[in-house]
């Protein structure tokens, strides 16, 4: 018996001692349909559709980090970007009402979700005279595809992105000290980056259609759905190893005291 409550507490302590495993982080976003835009590549006509803008929208995203590999950098003219991706199942869960009618979000055999993160440089230059700020944002992604061996047929994403605030663009600091892509950032920081009410949280549903009866997949249209978005919010309960190991002990402690009682009666 005595060599039981050892291994109890010894797991007490080696869960105290243990780093927090990252969970799910959730993102919940409420507002209305803006727009839907349809492209005919064939064409190249747009064509905006307005009939169904301002219904409802609810969409949520779970993303459990666990599921991601390691994060791939770039660097750009723009700006430091590190992308995660995931072909695992649950990488990221969502789901999509629009005027309380669920949407399929994953109507298709395969899926895989992405998330990226830009550290920007600033304001940057696209040619004479002209001049445009790439703030700090991130972006979070899941696609569903319906593929053939010559590529997909029909692509279907629900990605939402925060994108950092900025007031001129003499005042570039605004927009590019969010967060910093430094050494030992990852996908768990999710659960703490800062969300202040300043930055531009958008929702969008895109669909692709591609032609396949060639020799390889051409796209022909697209129609994506932009969601204005009045309200986000983000979940992230992620427990400290001291709290665990306290469980542990509370645990450990509890039984002893019971045993103790049955001893003495």
């Amino acid at each position: 018996m005595k060599t039981q409550w050892t291994k109890i507490f010894a797991a007490a302590v080696i869960v105290s001692a243990a780093p927090a495993n990252a969970i799910p982080v959730t993102f919940d976003f409420s507002g209305t349909v803006a727009q839907v835009s349809v492209i005919d590549f064939t064409t190249g006509v747009l064509t905006p559709d307005f009939s169904t803008a301002g219904q409802s929208f609810n969409a949520q995203f779970t993303v459990d980090t666990d599921l991601f590999g390691a994060g791939v950098p770039a660097a750009t003219d723009i700006g430091d970007r590190l992308g995660f991706s995931s072909l695992l199942p649950g990488a990221v869960t969502s789901s999509l009402f629009i005027n309380g009618e669920s949407i399929d979000v994953a109507p298709y055999a395969s899926n895989r979700a992405n998330a990226s993160f830009l550290d920007s440089n600033g304001v940057v230059s696209c040619g004479e005279g002209c001049s445009r700020l790439a703030p700090d944002q991130f972006n979070v992604s899941t696609s569903s595809e319906d593929f053939t061996p010559l590529g997909p047929v029909a692509t279907r994403n629900l990605s939402f992105s925060f994108v950092a605030a900025f007031a001129a663009f003499d005042n570039p600091e605004l927009a590019t000290s969010w967060f910093d892509l430094s050494p030992g950032f990852d996908l768990t920081q999710l659960a703490s980056l800062p969300l202040p009410d300043s930055l531009t949280a958008s929702v969008f549903l895109s669909d692709f259609v591609f032609d396949c009866t060639g020799v390889r997949c051409q796209q022909t249209s697209s129609q994506r759905t932009l969601f204005a978005v009045t309200a986000a919010g983000r979940t992230a309960a992620v427990p400290e190893p001291a709290t665990l190991g306290l469980l542990a002990f509370g645990v450990a402690a509890a039984m002893i005291t019971r045993r103790r009682k049955l001893l003495s009666t």
